[in-house]
């Protein structure tokens, strides 16, 4: 069946019960990901954001950097891709509620970036018994260890049960 994931398809996933039981503080690390000059420019393509910093390697020395510098919002778009390639997220994270983002360096091109991600406060919904509210907090790090940016995500997380009984969990075979 087409967009209904099994349950060994989503063994990673983190539901509601799954936060509580881990507790806030829990960690995960990421993988990393280098960021290339190739990648800046589909970003700033993509974005229609074609300040020099991002694409004139020139400019940017004059500019006080060794490099081209990854725009800030590709910076956190790629620490949300490589949270969702750990699988947390399939199936089990349904919105993001809010956000709220801190940059404190930049990523040159040839950089490598990874996410460690901790999990700062968890509620039940109080609009709907499905689903938990779980904020997390992001520190995104280059392979050298300096931080370029923080923040928190505010998802809605299924409860299993609910993810299941909507159709978007089955048994596996």
């Amino acid at each position: 069946m087409e967009g209904i994931l099994t349950v060994a398809q989503t063994d990673r996933a983190v539901f509601f019960e799954d936060y509580e039981r881990l507790g806030v503080g829990h960690c995960w690390v990421t993988g990393a990901r280098r960021v290339g000059a190739d990648d800046i420019r589909a970003f700033a393509a993509a974005t229609r954001d074609f300040n020099p910093i991002h694409l004139d390697p020139a400019h940017a020395r004059r500019s006080g950097f060794g490099d081209v510098i990854a725009h800030g919002y590709m910076t956190v778009a790629w620490a949300a891709g490589l949270v969702h390639d750990m699988g947390l997220d399939q199936v089990a994270s349904n919105a993001i509620l809010q956000s709220n983002w801190r940059f404190t360096g930049v990523v040159e091109a040839g950089a490598s970036i990874h996410v460690e991600l901790v999990v700062e406060a968890m509620r039940p919904s109080k609009s709907n018994a499905d689903f938990g509210v779980v904020t997390r907090r992001f520190d995104i790090l280059t392979d050298d260890g300096r931080r370029v940016a923080d923040g928190t995500v505010t998802i809605q997380v299924f409860r299993r049960a609910a993810a299941q009984s909507r159709g978007l969990l089955t048994a596996s075979a």
